[in-house]
């Protein structure tokens, strides 16, 4: 398998994704375009103060001019002249205090016909270049693609193949654009521009851009092409390899095979959980209020966290940036928030008694599972004692709510309901129907949700948005514990009752996972087609759709 060189280490965690023998004629392009992107982002740009000097340039005013170059003026004045004219000339180059951003970075991409070429190539540089520096950032890369204007997810899992299959055959309009970016973030984040000379004029006061044009052609068709970003102007050789010409046909982009990087954790709890729609597992840890969790997938390093939040941990979540935690302490259950602040949570304190707890339910609990919660318009919701509650400050009540997942939006999660006579009324279809058992709740995908629901254990009725997209039939003697999308199918994933066998069923096909067989605590993820498996010993994280283990982690000693 092709090493990558120590010269792309910086992108080693992006590149990880991609074939290897891709990533290694891409580094050229990686090194010239994130020069090109820190000059802009790392010396401020017009807008900050002055901060002394940081380097030359072939531009600028007579006062920042070297001395050297003075005294070629008054020595040789014709060659000073010459040199002047063909901006030869070297300038002490201004440093310019930049604010820190905290937001996210937002990669507006555009997959119209003339980015169907070399443009492609460039815009894949680009993006690994961006993701890279909003992870040392301490941030995350958000891309959204045009024409459609539709946001391809955070994680890279999800972006680099949305991204693969994006290419469109109509051009982003001007009304478009100016909606895509308008839209697309928000506060302090920094909103990146990709396309081609078109993509770029359409939109002239977006100082974030990165646009290419090919300036020479060869035999074998584009040869050079001409990279801005904002006023900075870079030309690059195309890679001839054919690596480099399956990328621009879409194929051969990402990572076929390899070997896992295995690691070891100090304990898997009772069971490692995807609490929320991002990439974060998450366990408890083997002593009291400690937490454990890391990013697994495509392009995420494994690395393990330790999270200590004192107390008993009763539920847990990861939002995006932050682990929100209610934790028990003193007799009260709290709101413990790992990373940027959130709105009125940390108010939170409400009394074992209102939620029908003892210190032995607490006891309980923390030999259990960990729980997912959900924030809801400053409040939180978590389940306890078998049924969900909402915490607002000191009180705490119950909520008609079976089933809770996440929603489009960090606040807005979406609930089932099942009545006491077992009726389930669905808000898509505006009807309420008879269930066996509380309906699953899938994915959100275009803002439509998928869920299912059964009258009689056995056939499932699976529906996005409005639409019945498949009746599945599941044998009686096997638990369905997940809704997911394999290649854009729905799959429900079953359990044998011994829980020996995990399996994969369509409307048309059943696939049984033996490599990731036996008994363990299983946990489906709410919106990708990922299953962890924990034992005592092991914490594995199979993807249901490629059958690539993601993550394998055993117990240390």
């Amino acid at each position: 398998m092709t090493r990558l060189p120590a010269g792309l280490a910086p992108w080693s965690e992006t590149l990880a994704v991609l074939d290897p023998a891709l990533a290694v004629v891409l580094g050229p392009m990686l090194h010239r375009i994130d020069d090109l992107v820190a000059r802009l982002d790392d010396h401020g740009g017009a807008d900050g103060d002055p901060d002394g000097y940081d380097g030359l340039t072939n531009r600028g005013d007579p006062g920042r001019l070297l001395v050297g170059e003075w005294l070629l003026a008054d020595e040789v004045p014709l060659e000073f002249l010459r040199r002047a004219a063909e901006n030869e000339l070297t300038y002490l180059r201004p440093a310019r205090r930049h604010r820190t951003h905290h937001g996210r970075v937002v990669a507006v991409c555009d997959g119209g016909p003339d980015q169907w070429g070399a443009g492609r190539l460039v815009q894949l540089a680009a993006l690994v270049v961006l993701h890279r520096r909003a992870r040392a950032a301490g941030s995350e890369l958000e891309v959204v693609l045009l024409p459609e204007g539709r946001s391809a997810g955070g994680e890279i899992s999800e972006w680099l193949p949305a991204w693969l299959r994006s290419r469109s055959p109509s051009s982003v309009g001007a009304d478009e654009l100016d909606a895509a970016l308008a839209s697309a973030g928000e506060g302090d984040d920094r909103i990146w521009l990709l396309g081609g000379s078109r993509t770029r004029a359409l939109a002239p006061g977006h100082r974030r851009s990165i646009s290419s044009a090919v300036t020479a052609w060869g035999d074998d068709g584009a040869d050079t092409v001409t990279v801005r970003v904002a006023n900075a102007t870079a030309r690059l050789t195309l890679p001839r390899a054919p690596e480099a010409i399956s990328a621009l046909r879409g194929s051969g982009l990402l990572r076929t095979s390899g070997t896992l990087r295995r690691s070891t954790v100090p304990g898997t709890g009772q069971g490692a959980v995807f609490g929320s729609a991002d990439a974060r597992l998450l366990w408890r840890g083997e002593e009291e209020g400690e937490l454990l969790g890391c990013f697994v997938g495509y392009g995420e390093s494994g690395k393990l966290r330790h999270y200590r939040l004192g107390g008993t941990i009763v539920a847990a979540a990861s939002m995006r940036r932050r682990i929100v935690a209610a934790v028990c302490e003193q007799g009260s259950i709290r709101i413990r928030v790992l990373g940027k602040d959130l709105a009125r949570v940390d108010e939170i304190d409400v009394a074992l008694g209102r939620l029908g707890l003892d210190d032995a339910a607490i006891r309980e609990l923390a030999g259990q599972p960990l729980p997912p919660l959900y924030l809801q318009h400053g409040r939180i919701l978590l389940p306890v004692g078998g049924r969900w509650w909402e915490l607002d400050g000191s009180t705490a009540r119950p909520i008609d709510a079976s089933v809770l997942a996440p929603g489009a939006h960090l606040d807005s999660p979406r609930r089932a309901v099942v009545t006491d006579a077992g009726y389930y009324h669905d808000p898509d279809l505006a009807q309420s129907v008879r269930v066996a058992s509380p309906p699953l709740l899938g994915p959100v995908v275009d803002g439509e949700s998928w869920r299912c629901w059964t009258a009689d254990t056995e056939m499932w009725s699976v529906y996005r948005g409005r639409a019945l997209v498949a009746d599945i039939s599941v044998p009686p003697d096997e638990r369905v514990i997940g809704l997911c999308l394999v290649d854009e199918e729905p799959a429900l994933v079953v359990l044998t009752e011994s829980t020996r066998l995990l399996r994969t069923i369509t409307s048309g096909h059943t696939r049984t996972w033996t490599r990731w067989a036996g008994p363990a605590h299983f946990d489906v993820h709410p919106s990708r087609p990922w299953v962890v498996r924990t034992t005592r010993d092991r914490i594995t994280v199979g993807d249901l759709a490629t059958g690539q283990t993601l993550y394998d982690a055993g117990v240390a000693g």
